[in-house]
C-alpha cells in the first residue's frame, strides 16, 4: 500500500474582527461552548415546526382529513430538533472562526489548553485517524465552514490541523520553547533567523511557539497570583498579631526590665523581621506579575502579526516573493517582529530576575504558642503555629506544631490536646483574616458621595471638591455640569440632582453671566458678566443649602479675549476669602485651546497659582472643542485640532502638577459644541485611556487614572461614548444645548396647547368673561420650561451614572441594612465564616460599631404601638366580627414588629441581647381606653426568652405571652420564633369572670434577595389565631415570586370550627402587612363584600411612657444599658465597647455564682406554668384557680391548633416548653408586690458597675478611663 502523507489544509483566510481560536472545532467543544442565546435561538427554531402543525391542525376545517398529521407532526418535530441542534453548532463555531465576538471563548480555549497541558494530554484529543484522514476530515468541515458561512460539515474526528499546524511543523516547533532556560543563548537570536520567516514552515514554528508560550505565560500569572495573595494575607495577619503581642508585652506590669522582659522584645523583633521580609517578598512578586502580564500581552500581539503574514505567504505562494512591493512590505514585518520577540525576550529576563530576587529571600519563622498543656509528670507542652506553614493556610489538623519545654517526645493525649488548641487557633485565624475583607467591602460598598464630603449640602469648595471628584472617578460617574443664565434655569437644575440624590455642577458662562445681570447692562468692559457671575454665584450659594445637596459653583470657558471677565471674579473670589476663608466660586474654567500649547500652559498656570492658596480648582482646556457656544467659535478648525496629543496632556500634568493638585484638564477627542453634525469628526474616548496610561507610565502614578479629565460639548452624545469617556477618568460632563432645547420645549407645548387662553388678558373658550391671568402668569409658563428642563437634567444624571450617589437618610445611594443584614455584619465582625458556618446565630456577640440604643426586650411593646385596635374587640358584641378584629389587630402588628424600626430610626441596628432579669416596664395613657400596662423581663438567657404582660383593666383586655427566636445560617439566614401570645378579653355585657381567650402562634421568617446583595425580611409559613369561641384564624405568607407578585404578601381566612372550613372562610384577608391589606366577606378569591380596606402606614401610634432615667431600677432596660446607649449615640466605639462588656463581663459572674451555690436566678414578674394538661390539677393551688382554668382553655386551644381536622396541613408545631425554658405566664401575685429596687440582693453588680469582693466582675481591661464615671446615670 502507498504510503499516506499528510494532507496540508491552509488556516483561515478571512479577515475577521476577532481571533481564531478553532478552523475546526469538534462537534464536543462546539456544543460545550455553546452560549445560552445560542440554545434559546436553537430551542425556537426546534419547536417552531411542531407548533406550526399543531396550529394548523387546530384551525383545519372539521371535514378536511386530520390522520396525515401525526405523521407530519412527527417528522417536523425531528427536523426541528435537527435544525436547532445545526443552529446551535453554527453560532458556535462562527466564534471559533472569529467571525462573532468571541472573548468568552478564548478565555474558556485558555483554561482548557492550560489543564490538558498539565494533564499530559494532546491539546485537541486522541485521535485514531491517520495524518492523511485527519487533514481530510478537516477539510471537508472547514470548506462549507469558510468557503459558504453555512452550517459545517459536522467535526466528528480529533485531528491535529486545528489551527492549521502540520504535523512536521507542530514536532520541530517543540525544539523552541519561549520560556526554557536551555534557550538563554538565542535570547537575543533575531526572530527572523531563528525561526527562517522567510519559509512558511518557519512562520508556523514562530505562531505555535508563541501560542504555547501564552500557555505557560498563564500557568505562571495564575501560580504566583496565588502566591502574591498568600503573602498580602501573611503579611495582614503577622502585622495584626505582632500588635496585639506588642500590646500585651508593653501593657503587662514588669517590676524590672530583666532577661523576661527583653526575652519577649526580641521575640517582637525577630517577628517583625519575618513580617517586613513578607511585605517585601509580596511587592517582588507584584512586580514579577506586572512583568508577566505585559509579557502576555505582548505575545497575544506578536501572534496575530505572525498569523496573518502566515496566512498571506501560503495564500500567495512563491508569487509573494517575487512582486518587489511585498518584498518590502515583507521586510517591514521582518523588523516589527524581530522587535516585538526582542522587546519580549528582556521582558522574559525582567520577570525571571523577579523570581530569582523572590526566591533568594527565604523566610524567617514567625511562631506564635497557641496553648500550654502540662502533662501528668508535669512537664508543660506547647502548642505553636508558623505562619510559614502550608498546613496552616490549608485549614488542616496538620497546622500545629507540639513542642515539650524539654524537648522529650510527647504522651498522646497531650498532643492531641495542644493539636486542637492550635487548629482552633488556625481556623480562627483564617476566618477573621479572609472575613474583615468582607467587612470592608460591605462598608466600602455602603458608602456615599456625602460620607467623603465635610460639607454635605450647598456649595462647597477646596478639598470637599477634590474628595467629590476622586470618588467619582473610583465610583465610575461623572457630575453633570449645567449652564445656567436664570433663577429659573437653576433651580430646575437643582431640582432634578435633589429628586435623583445626586452631586451637580452649576456654572455660568460670560455670557449667561451678562444675561443673569440683564441684557440692559452695558458689557464693553465685562463689567455686566462679572457683576451677573457675583449675582448668580450668591444666590446659588443661598439657595442651594434647601435642596439638600452638594453643589460645584463653576464658570465655562474663558476664552484669551474674556479674561478680564475671569480677572473680575478672581478679584470677587479673594475678597471672599477674606471674609468666609473660602472662595466665592469653587471653580473656574480657562479656556486658550485657541491659542499656541506653550501660550495656553503658561497662562493656565499663572491663573492657577492664583487660585491654590483659596484651594480653589481651576479647569483649563487643550485641543480645541468644535462648533460655537457663548462667542467662542471653533466651527471651521480643522479636524485633527479636536484630538489632543498625549504628550501634551502629560506636560500639562507635571506643570500644573508641581502648583496644586486642584486642576482638571478638558482633552479633545472629536468633541463639538451644538447638535449639528460635526463633519467627519467622530468622538473617540478611547483617547483618554492613552493619555492616562501615558501620564501614569511616565509619572509612575499610583492610580491609573491620574488626571481628572473633563467631557465638552457632551450635548447629543450616546450613552456608550459617555459611559466609556468615564471609565477612562471623566469626572465632569457639560450640558447646554440640550437644555436649553428641553426649556423651550415645556414653554412652546404649554402656549400651543393654550394659544386659545393667551390670546387676549379676558375671554377664552370657557367664555367672553372668564379671565386668563392664571395661563399668562410668567409663574405658570415658566414652570412649564423648568420642568421639562428639569427632566432632561435627570436623563443625564442616569446617563452619567450620577443618580443615587449620594448617601442620605430618604434617598440613600444604598438603602440602609436591615436587621438580617446587620446580623451578616455581627458574623463578620467576629470572625464566623458565614460561607461556612451552618448553625444557631444566637451565640453571636454583636460588636459595637454596629449596635442599637435598644435592647430586644423592649420589642414586646410593638404589639400594642396601635392601641385603638387593641381594644376594639371588646366593643364588638358579635363574637364572628370580634374574631375578625382581632386578626386584623393581629396583621397589623406585623409592620410594627417586623420592618418599622428602620423607618423610625433611619436604620436597622442590632438591638442589644437582653440579659437575665432585664425589665422593660411602661405604660400608655389614653382618655378613652385608661391605661393600659406594659411589663416585660427577660426571663431565660440560655435560651434567650423574653416574656410580656399588656394589660387594660378597664376594658377588660389583656395579652401575655413569651417568645424566643432560634437563628441559623445553611445557605440563608432562617429564624424560628418559639412560644405564642394569648389575649384574654371580656365580651362587652358579659357576665363577671366571663371571659374570651385567643391563642396566636408565632411566624417563622427568613432573609429574601441575599444573594443580589439587597436583603429583607420575608415571614414564612403560617400563624394561626384560635379563639375560644371556636373560631380560628390563619396568616398564610407568601413572598414575591420569580415573575409576579409582591414582597411580604399574606392571604388571611377566619372560620368558625366545624362550621366552615378554611377553603370556605367567613371572611378573609389579603395584601402586604407591611403595607396595605383589605378585608372582605367570604374567601379571598370570591367576590364578597369588601369589608375595609386599612393601610397600617396610616394608622395612628400610641405613645409608650417610661420612668426618667434617674428614677429607673437599675434593672430596668434603658437605666442598664444607660452608658451603653450614650457612648453608640456619641459614636465613641471604645466606651460603647467597654460598657457593653462591662454588663456582660458582669452577668457571667453571676451565673457563675448561681451555679456555685446551686440556686436558680428568681425572677420578678413571670414564673412558669405546667406545660402538660395533666399536671393542672396538681398545681391549681400553687398558680390559683382563675390560672388553671385559663391554662386549660389555653391547652385546649393548642389541641385545636395541633390537630389536622381543625387546621388541615398547616398545623402549629406545638407549645415546645423544652426550648423555652418551660411556659411562661405572669404572676399576679409577684406582680402586686414588685416595687424597686427589684433584686436588691444583687443591685448595680448586676450592671459591673461596682466590683464584689474578690473582683470577680470588675471591668474588663480597656483604653477608656472608668474610674471616674458615675455611679449613676444622671447627665
Amino acid at each position: 500500500m502507498a504510503q499516506e502523507h499528510p494532507i496540508l489544509i491552509p488556516p483561515k483566510r478571512l479577515e475577521t474582527d476577532y481571533p481564531v481560536i478553532d478552523t475546526d472545532p469538534h462537534i464536543k467543544r462546539a456544543f460545550k461552548y455553546a452560549r445560552r442565546e445560542d440554545w434559546v435561538v436553537g430551542t425556537g427554531v426546534a419547536a417552531f415546526g411542531p407548533l406550526f402543525m399543531l396550529t394548523l391542525e387546530r384551525f383545519t376545517p372539521s371535514f378536511a382529513s386530520k390522520g396525515t398529521f401525526p405523521p407530519i407532526l412527527r417528522l417536523s418535530s425531528a427536523m426541528g430538533v435537527l435544525a436547532g441542534l445545526g443552529i446551535v453548532y453554527q453560532r458556535s463555531c462562527l466564534r471559533f472562526y472569529g467571525f462573532t465576538e468571541n472573548k468568552r471563548e478564548e478565555e474558556m480555549d485558555m483554561r482548557e489548553m492550560v489543564d490538558k497541558v498539565k494533564r499530559g494530554e494532546p491539546l485537541y484529543g486522541e485521535s485514531s485517524l491517520t495524518p492523511y484522514l485527519q487533514g481530510v476530515a478537516a477539510r471537508n468541515s472547514r470548506y462549507s465552514s469558510l468557503m459558504f458561512q453555512i452550517v459545517p460539515w459536522v467535526n466528528l474526528a480529533n485531528h491535529n490541523q486545528v489551527m492549521g499546524m502540520t504535523v512536521s511543523g507542530e514536532s520541530k516547533a517543540m525544539a523552541i520553547k519561549f520560556f526554557d532556560d536551555s534557550q538563554e543563548n538565542d535570547s537575543t537570536t533575531p526572530a527572523s533567523a531563528l525561526f527562517q520567516l522567510s519559509t512558511v514552515e518557519g512562520v508556523g514554528m514562530l505562531v505555535e511557539v508563541l501560542a504555547s508560550a501564552q500557555i505557560e505565560a498563564q500557568e505562571a500569572i495564575a501560580k504566583y497570583t496565588a502566591e502574591q495573595q498568600l503573602y498580602l494575607r501573611k503579611v495582614e495577619l503577622g502585622r495584626h498579631m505582632l500588635h496585639t503581642i506588642a500590646g500585651c508585652v508593653d501593657g503587662t506590669d514588669w517590676t524590672d526590665n530583666g532577661p523576661e522582659y527583653q526575652e519577649h522584645w526580641n521575640h517582637i523583633k525577630i517577628k517583625a523581621v519575618s513580617v517586613k521580609l513578607m511585605a517585601t517578598k509580596e511587592i517582588i512578586l507584584q512586580h514579577y506579575l506586572i512583568a508577566m502580564q505585559d509579557v502576555l500581552a505582548g505575545l497575544k500581539s506578536l501572534e496575530k502579526i505572525a498569523r496573518k503574514l502566515l496566512a498571506t505567504q501560503e495564500e500567495q505562494g512563491e508569487e509573494y516573493f517575487k512582486d518587489s512591493l511585498c518584498q518590502t512590505i515583507h521586510a517591514v514585518t521582518l523588523k516589527v517582529i524581530d522587535d516585538c520577540w526582542n522587546t519580549l525576550q528582556t521582558g522574559r529576563l525582567t520577570a525571571k530576575q523577579k523570581l530569582t530576587d523572590y526566591a533568594s529571600l527565604g523566610d524567617v519563622p514567625f511562631e506564635v504558642v497557641v496553648g500550654t498543656v502540662t502533662g501528668p509528670d508535669g512537664q508543660v507542652w506547647r502548642a505553636k503555629v508558623d505562619l510559614h506553614d502550608a498546613s496552616f493556610w490549608q485549614n488542616r489538623v496538620a497546622g500545629g506544631q507540639v513542642a515539650a519545654a524539654d524537648e522529650r517526645s510527647s504522651q498522646d493525649h497531650v498532643a492531641e490536646a495542644i493539636t486542637g488548641d492550635s487548629r482552633s487557633f488556625e481556623e480562627n485565624c483564617l476566618l477573621q483574616l479572609s472575613l474583615q475583607h468582607r467587612y470592608r467591602a460591605i462598608q466600602a460598598a455602603d458608602m456615599g458621595v456625602k460620607d467623603v464630603l465635610s460639607r454635605k449640602e450647598g456649595v462647597i469648595v477646596g478639598d470637599d471638591v477634590l474628595a467629590l471628584f476622586k470618588y467619582a472617578q473610583e465610583h465610575q460617574f461623572a457630575i453633570p455640569a449645567i449652564n445656567v443664565t436664570s433663577s429659573s434655569t437653576a433651580v430646575a437644575a437643582l431640582e432634578a440632582a435633589r429628586d435623583n440624590n445626586a452631586p451637580i455642577i452649576l456654572q455660568t458662562s460670560q455670557g449667561g453671566a451678562a444675561y443673569f445681570a440683564g441684557k440692559g447692562v452695558k458689557n464693553d468692559q465685562q463689567q455686566a458678566s462679572i457683576a451677573g457671575g457675583i449675582a448668580a454665584a450668591h444666590y446659588i450659594r443661598s439657595i442651594a443649602p434647601t435642596y439638600g445637596i452638594p453643589v460645584v459653583l463653576h464658570t465655562d470657558h474663558c476664552a484669551k479675549k474674556l479674561l478680564p471677565w475671569l480677572d473680575g471674579l478672581l478679584d470677587a473670589d479673594e475678597e471672599y476669602f477674606k471674609k468666609h476663608g473660602e472662595p466665592l466660586f469653587s471653580s473656574h474654567m480657562i479656556d486658550l485651546s485657541e491659542e499656541s500649547v506653550d501660550y495656553n500652559i503658561e497662562t493656565t498656570a499663572k491663573y492657577l497659582q492664583r487660585s491654590a492658596p483659596m484651594k480653589q480648582w481651576l479647569e483649563m482646556e487643550i485641543g480645541i472643542t468644535g462648533g460655537e457656544e457663548d462667542g467662542v467659535n471653533n466651527e471651521s478648525v480643522d479636524n485633527n485640532a479636536l484630538y489632543t496629543q498625549p504628550e501634551d496632556i502629560h506636560r500639562i500634568y507635571t506643570t500644573l502638577k508641581k502648583i496644586s493638585p486642584y486642576f482638571s484638564i478638558a482633552a479633545g477627542f472629536g468633541n463639538v459644541h451644538g447638535v449639528y453634525k460635526p463633519g467627519n469628526v467622530k468622538l473617540h474616548p478611547e483617547l483618554l485611556d492613552k493619555h492616562q496610561k501615558y501620564v501614569t507610565e511616565k509619572e509612575k502614578t499610583d492610580s491609573d487614572k491620574p488626571v481628572f479629565l473633563v467631557f465638552h460639548g457632551g450635548s447629543g452624545s450616546t450613552k456608550k461614548e459617555y459611559s466609556d469617556a468615564i471609565s477612562y477618568g471623566v469626572v465632569k460632563v457639560n450640558l447646554d444645548t440640550d437644555l436649553q432645547w428641553a426649556y423651550l420645549s415645556g414653554i412652546r407645548d404649554y402656549i400651543l396647547n393654550k394659544k386659545d387662553y393667551l390670546m387676549q388678558q379676558v375671554g377664552n373658550p370657557d367664555g367672553d368673561d372668564k379671565p386668563n391671568k392664571k395661563y399668562f402668569d410668567p409663574r405658570v409658563w415658566v414652570r412649564e420650561g423648568e420642568k421639562t428642563m428639569s427632566a432632561r437634567v435627570a436623563e443625564g444624571l442616569k446617563d452619567f451614572n450620577t443618580a443615587n450617589q449620594l448617601q442620605d437618610d430618604g434617598r440613600s445611594r444604598r438603602r440602609r441594612r436591615t436587621e438580617p443584614e446587620q446580623e451578616l455584619l455581627v458574623v463578620i465582625s467576629e470572625g464566623t465564616s458565614i460561607a461556612s458556618f451552618s448553625g444557631d446565630l444566637a451565640s453571636l456577640t454583636a460588636p459595637a460599631f454596629i449596635l442599637s440604643t435598644q435592647s430586644l426586650v423592649e420589642f414586646s411593646a410593638y404589639w400594642t404601638e396601635n392601641l385603638p385596635l387593641f381594644i376594639a374587640p371588646t366593643q364588638e358584641p358579635d363574637p364572628g366580627l370580634r374574631a375578625l378584629l382581632v386578626l386584623k389587630w393581629v396583621i397589623n402588628t406585623l409592620k410594627q414588629q417586623y420592618c418599622s424600626r428602620s423607618e423610625k430610626l433611619g436604620s436597622e441596628k442590632k438591638p442589644l441581647n437582653p440579659f437575665l432579669g432585664e425589665l422593660f416596664l411602661g405604660h400608655w395613657d389614653d382618655e378613652r381606653f385608661g391605661r393600659t400596662r406594659l411589663i416585660s423581663e427577660q426571663v431565660s438567657h440560655h435560651p434567650p426568652v423574653t416574656a410580656y404582660s399588656i394589660k387594660n383593666d378597664k376594658h377588660g383586655i389583656q395579652l401575655q405571652g413569651y417568645n424566643g427566636q432560634k437563628a441559623s445560617f445553611s445557605s440563608t439566614i432562617h429564624v424560628k420564633q418559639l412560644g405564642h401570645a394569648l389575649l384574654t378579653l371580656t365580651p362587652p355585657g358579659a357576665a363577671a369572670g366571663v371571659t374570651e381567650t385567643y391563642l396566636i402562634t408565632l411566624p417563622e421568617l427568613h432573609i429574601e434577595s441575599l444573594i443580589y446583595g439587597t436583603p429583607f425580611v420575608e415571614l414564612s409559613k403560617h400563624m394561626h389565631i384560635a379563639s375560644s369561641t371556636g373560631y380560628i384564624g390563619k396568616i398564610d405568607f407568601a413572598g414575591r415570586g420569580w415573575i409576579s407578585g409582591k414582597k411580604n404578601s399574606f392571604t388571611a381566612t377566619l372560620w368558625k370550627d366545624g362550621d366552615g372550613s378554611e377553603s370556605k372562610p367567613l371572611y378573609s384577608a389579603h395584601g402586604q402587612w407591611s403595607g396595605d391589606f383589605k378585608l372582605r366577606e367570604g374567601g379571598p378569591k370570591s367576590h364578597g363584600r369588601e369589608i375595609e380596606s386599612f393601610s397600617p402606614a396610616n394608622s395612628p401610634l400610641s405613645h409608650l411612657t417610661v420612668a426618667p432615667i434617674e428614677q429607673q431600677d437599675v434593672f430596668e432596660s434603658r437605666r442598664a444599658w444607660f452608658h451603653v446607649a450614650n457612648s453608640i449615640e456619641q459614636g465613641d466605639l471604645d466606651k460603647t465597647a467597654h460598657f457593653k462588656s462591662r454588663i456582660e463581663h458582669a452577668q457571667r459572674a453571676l451565673r457563675k455564682k448561681e451555679q456555685e451555690e446551686n440556686r436558680e436566678w428568681e425572677r420578678a414578674f413571670f414564673t412558669t406554668v405546667p406545660a402538660e394538661p395533666g399536671a393542672l390539677a396538681a398545681a391549681r393551688k400553687s398558680i390559683g384557680a382563675a390560672a388553671a382554668d385559663r391554662e386549660k382553655v389555653f391547652h385546649r386551644l393548642a389541641a385545636v391548633l395541633t390537630s389536622h381536622a381543625s387546621v388541615g396541613s398547616g398545623t402549629w408545631d406545638g407549645i415546645a416548653a423544652d426550648k423555652t425554658n418551660g411556659v411562661w405566664r405572669l404572676d399576679e401575685h409577684k406582680a402586686a408586690s414588685a416595687a424597686p429596687p427589684f433584686h436588691p440582693d444583687v443591685g448595680s453588680l448586676a450592671i459591673g458597675e461596682s466590683a464584689d469582693d474578690g473582683g470577680t466582675i470588675s471591668a474588663t481591661a480597656s483604653r477608656v478611663t472608668t474610674a471616674t464615671d458615675p455611679a449613676s446615670p444622671t447627665k
